[in-house]
């Protein structure tokens, strides 16, 4: 019952998992599909939170390969 959208609180817990070090760099994000059968949240949600994890450096994206977390995280997300 939260105002704060969904994506938002999946993107706070990644974001933490990140910075704690429980999400180590170079650690591979599951796909969008598996994320939002394990997590019971809509596809959407997901990626709107995996936009925003790339977009503030959190996550990097390979072609072909998936998404990881950046080793080379910017000093500003610190």
């Amino acid at each position: 019952q939260s105002e704060t959208p969904l994506h938002r609180h999946l993107y706070d817990q990644m974001a933490g998992l990140i910075l704690s070090g429980a999400l180590e760099p170079g650690a591979r994000i599951p796909a969008s599909r598996a994320l939002a059968e394990d997590l019971g949240v809509s596809r959407p949600t997901v990626i709107a939170c995996l936009e925003q994890l790339v977009q503030e450096g959190y996550i990097e994206t390979k072609p072909n390969a998936g998404s990881f977390v950046s080793s080379n995280l910017r000093q500003e997300t610190l």
